[in-house]
């Protein structure tokens, strides 16, 4: 995610993340809709791990440069 916002803007990357965000829905209902553990139940992890990642790094991003102190925009999201 990081190389996306370096090599596009912030605009961009939000829509990788709404991407990001179907993919994992859609993969989600096939999961319920299966009703059992099987490798659907792997690709959920994944993906739900992946999007993760990619929404924390885009909020990282935003907050180290929005703001002018490094250390309370960083506490206040943990907190959260």
């Amino acid at each position: 995610m990081g190389k996306v916002i370096d090599y596009t803007n912030s605009r961009k990357a939000c829509l990788l993340n709404i991407f990001f965000m179907v993919i994992v829905f859609l993969v989600s209902i096939r999961n319920l809709n299966e009703l059992e553990f099987g490798t659907i139940s792997y690709i959920t992890c994944l993906v739900w791990g992946l999007q993760d990642g990619v929404v924390n790094t885009h909020c990282f991003q935003m907050l180290g440069f929005e703001f002018d102190t490094q250390s309370d925009p960083f506490s206040i999201f943990a907190l959260v």
